[in-house]
């Protein structure tokens, strides 16, 4: 039976009663593909969330969800937001990549990323942050032919074919431990920055990450498919285990793109919401010399920034058409920030003066405009105050589009 295809926008109502069923019913994926926003003509008409990408719905029913923003230039988002050791710590959380399912034909869709271009950037930004640490060893097993001395144990039949034949009684062949750089971990790390060396020439957007070659002259490239299910990092490096589970999709990455055909590729999808969240992060550390706290724990929930200096409660919402009515949901969320007993301690106002004090809100949105140029900036000057609220204010960052 051949597969169906069903293209959506994210945001996008879905009218088809028998593609919402498949959805619905699929429990891994209907958290990420629908969503009720209870303005629509019926209470339970459904859309397309904000998640975007490729996925399978059942064996025979495939659906890709386009990003809102036509022409949305991923590559520059994602890099922007890599600039900064404590957001590439976590940036996994924003996508995920499926290749142990069939191939989707999406390749053609020029608004969807590269997943090969967002796979390299993600790595060798890691792995740059990593390298200022050094590599790390780890026993290995090795096997060499002793002169006069004995180390680990002796590998009896190798022993004979090679000394006992030949009459070298002065030598021992051995099996032992040793501890070295040329690891089972840095060799696949080595063998996906090979790959990610050969696609930077594709990405064109002027990143240099062959010095990090210099660190791996001592460590071979040569991985086994099998290896690559047999892998144990010890808990203390825990930053080396997302830098190696990266390294392994590259690998596992570029041999399903060589078993399928050029426009077909995994399913995969990003959560926009958050990679928005974090791209707006990335322009505060550019913009404000202001300690900037982000996800600060509090009664409320996660604020998504306190900027301490200027006693600022920041929420980003993925959302736009930002001219008409506010979401009132959104309100009442930097309402509870601006009230909460752990936002006023963090800013370090004391009891007399909270009752007097209303803390200011700032709402961040996605602005795009494709004649004119991106400007990678967050300038509080322009801040607006909605209408009919005291002392919260919304603010449009400019999106990079492709040109």
């Amino acid at each position: 039976m051949e597969s169906k295809l069903e293209i959506k926008s994210e945001h996008e109502a879905i009218n088809d009663n028998d593609l919402l069923k498949k959805i619905l019913t699929n429990h891994s994926l209907r958290g990420k593909l629908t969503r009720n926003f209870g303005y629509g003509t019926s209470e339970t008409e459904q859309y397309c969330y904000y998640y975007i990408g490729a996925f399978w719905i059942d064996k025979n029913t495939s659906l890709i969800i386009k990003p809102k923003i036509e022409n949305l230039d991923f590559m520059m988002m994602f890099i922007q937001c890599l600039r900064y050791p404590q957001i590439v710590d976590k940036f996994h959380q924003i996508y995920d990549i499926n290749l142990t399912e069939a191939p989707i034909p999406y390749k053609d869709n020029k608004s969807l990323p590269e997943l090969d271009h967002l796979l390299v950037i993600h790595f060798l930004r890691l792995l740059e942050v990593q390298l200022h640490s050094g590599l790390k060893k780890n026993f290995i097993y090795r096997e060499e032919n002793l002169s006069s001395k004995i180390k680990g144990k002796i590998l009896f039949n190798q022993h004979i074919k090679k000394n006992l034949i030949k009459n070298r009684l002065d030598k021992v062949y051995c099996q032992f431990l040793e501890y070295d750089i040329n690891c089972l971990e840095n060799r696949i790390l080595k063998k996906a920055l090979t790959i990610c060396i050969k696609s930077l020439t594709k990405i064109k957007k002027g990143i240099h990450f062959s010095y990090c070659y210099s660190y791996f002259t001592e460590v071979s490239d040569v991985v086994n498919p099998y290896e690559l299910h047999n892998i144990k990092i010890n808990p203390l490096y825990r930053k080396y285990k997302t830098l190696i589970d990266l390294a392994v999709q590259i690998i596992k990455l570029k041999r399903y793109q060589d078993s399928n055909m050029e426009k077909d590729g995994p399913p995969f999808w990003i959560n926009m919401p958050l990679l928005f969240e974090k791209y707006v992060y990335s322009l505060l550390l550019d913009n404000t010399s202001d300690t900037v706290e982000y996800q600060h724990c509090s009664t409320s929930g996660y604020t998504d920034f306190l900027l301490k200096e200027q006693k600022l409660i920041v929420d980003t919402k993925y959302k736009l058409n930002r001219n008409s009515l506010w979401d009132m949901s959104d309100i009442r969320q930097v309402s509870a920030y601006a009230r909460d007993l752990g936002v006023y301690k963090f800013f370090d106002i004391d009891k007399d003066e909270k009752s007097k004090e209303i803390l200011p809100c700032l709402i961040i949105y996605p602005s795009y405009n494709p004649n004119i140029d991106v400007d990678k900036s967050v300038n509080f000057e322009n801040k607006e105050p909605i209408e009919g609220f005291e002392q919260i204010y919304k603010l449009g960052v400019q999106l990079p589009l492709k040109k």
